[in-house]
């Protein structure tokens, strides 16, 4: 007797994929005309070149002025990290520090909304283009070099399915109204008083 298989039971919906595999998707997603608007929420984020890895470099390929360029040509860019100063890891006071907070004043400039989380440790990565396409990434690479590819051994999901993007798109709404949250210009002057802040970012 045959039984029949339904049609989302053929194929899987769901993909995997280590860092590597995932910036060569976001890096897709960044270059592509038709993008509407993205999400990166992200434990840590760096302003990495997507070719060669280099931190803090600059350039066409860095994901500073690919989410650049995406905001001039209209798409709406949400970015949401932690709070460095929450971190018992000696962030905020390493060299790395600089490249984080020039990074994000750069983005925004460019009317890049941008949240500061003190507890974030979540990797989530939104992408809707005008065309209604959807992409969706969730696992444990952060938005860096060393996540995506250039470093750790990382494993994530992505996807294409509308229901599934919905759904996490619903997570992402609830941790953006999550009132812990502050928006960068808050957060910035708050952070300025302290001196190691100060030295680093070379903040007047």
């Amino acid at each position: 007797m045959n039984v029949p298989v339904a049609t989302a039971d053929i194929g899987p919906r769901i993909g995997a994929c280590d860092g590597a595999g995932l910036r060569i998707k976001i890096l897709a997603q960044l270059r592509n005309p038709l993008l509407e608007s993205a999400t990166f929420i992200s434990f840590r984020y760096n302003d990495f070149d997507f070719l060669t890895g280099k931190v803090g470099g600059g350039g066409n390929n860095a994901l500073v002025e690919l989410a650049t360029k995406a905001a001039l040509n209209g798409a709406r860019i949400r970015v949401i990290t932690r709070d460095p100063f929450s971190d018992a890891d000696g962030f905020a006071t390493s060299p790395a520090f600089k490249n984080w907070y020039l990074g994000i004043g750069r983005m925004v400039k460019a009317q890049i909304d941008v949240g500061i989380h003190p507890t974030l440790h979540s990797k989530l990565y939104l992408f809707k283009q005008n065309n209604e396409r959807r992409f969706y990434a969730i696992g444990s690479s952060n938005l860096t070099a060393q996540g995506l590819g250039f470093g750790w051994l990382e494993c994530n999901a992505f996807g294409y399915h509308r229901s599934d993007y919905l759904v996490l798109d619903q997570a992402a709404g609830r941790i953006s109204e999550d009132r812990r949250i502050e928006d960068w210009s808050v957060w910035d002057r708050r952070c300025k008083r302290r001196v190691s802040y100060a030295r680093l970012a070379h903040v007047d």
